[in-house]
């Protein structure tokens, strides 16, 4: 859920208008089991700063 609200900050009024979010994260490919899930979670966590903060959040994948 929180992944979708970071990436849809109007996401709540989207879904009273019947409305879906429009926008997906990339996935973390890594190929280590562990590391990709928690590199995904970190990437939300920065996103969520950015809208904290004002920003809009940037779904550039990072590398």
């Amino acid at each position: 859920m929180s992944t979708a609200l970071t990436l849809t900050p109007d996401l709540p009024e989207r879904w009273k208008n019947h409305r879906e979010a429009d926008r997906l994260l990339e996935p973390v490919t890594w190929s280590g089991k562990a590391l990709a899930p928690a590199a995904g979670m970190a990437r939300v966590r920065h996103l969520m700063r950015r809208l904290a903060r004002g920003s809009t959040p940037s779904l550039a994948p990072t590398r």
